[in-house]
Order: C-alpha cells, then structure tokens, then sequence
C-alpha cells in the first residue's frame, strides 16, 4: 500500500513474527497450528456442548466440552502468575511441556477423559451424547 501506517512497527518486529516461528518448538505460531489440527481431528471440539467451569474466578478460564463419550477439559491461567488448579483426564495439548499442579503463568492446559455412567443419555439419532443443557450458563 502506498498509504503511511497510522502506528509504527514495533522495533523487534525483525525477531518476532510468524515466519521466524514456523517449525518451532513451543513457539506461538506451532501452538496455534496444533490447536486447529485438534479441532479438524477431534469431533468434541467442534459439536461438544459447552460447559463454563469457574465463571467467578478472576484469572482462570475453565470450560468443558463433553460431546458422545468424550470430555476435554481446557483450563488457562490468564495471570502472570502461578494458579492453583486441577482437572482429571489424559494430556492432549498445552503451551508448555506436560505438566501437572498448579497452572504457571499465561498457561494452557487441554485433557482428554472418556464419560461412563450416568452422565451419558441417548439423543434421537442413537449417538451415546453427553447432555450438559441443564448445566449451560445462559
């Protein structure tokens, strides 16, 4: 474009940018690609209800998906500092290597775990579906 930015590029824009992440490890660019490689192989991600875990917490956001037999948990520390936090279930992806106890600062966490029981119903096309409706925050 031949039009002046209204705002200057930041001074480190040389070091910081997406092309000086690709192929990664743990860069943001690497992270952001295995969230949306998730979401197009696991079907919990895209149809799975909705569930908000902690709405009052000041610095933590917990939701659940649930979708057949399947719930992932993703819980995020948006603090700079370290948050008291624990979810059940099997590692599937994070911002930092696995980890468990508390969630460090700015920190991303997703678990898998497989629903049994009485959390199950039947829904009309005879999928086994999780119902959280009577859970929603509306």
């Amino acid at each position: 474009s031949s039009g002046k930015p209204w705002i200057d590029t930041n001074p480190n824009t040389a070091l910081v940018n997406a092309e000086t992440q690709v192929g990664v490890d743990g860069s943001v660019y690497e992270f952001y690609r295995a969230l949306v490689a998730l979401r197009h192989r696991d079907p919990v991600v895209v149809h799975g209800d909705f569930r908000l875990m902690q709405p009052l917490h000041p610095t933590l956001f917990v939701y659940e998906r649930r979708w057949m037999n399947t719930v992932l948990t993703i819980a995020a520390n948006l603090s700079g500092g370290s948050v008291d936090h624990s979810s059940e279930g099997e590692w599937v992806l994070g911002n930092y290597v696995e980890s468990s106890g508390p969630l460090r600062p700015w920190e991303v966490r997703i678990l898998r775990m497989h629903a049994t029981g009485d959390r199950a119903t039947r829904s009309n096309d005879h999928e086994l579906r999780l119902s959280t409706r009577s859970n929603q925050v509306m």
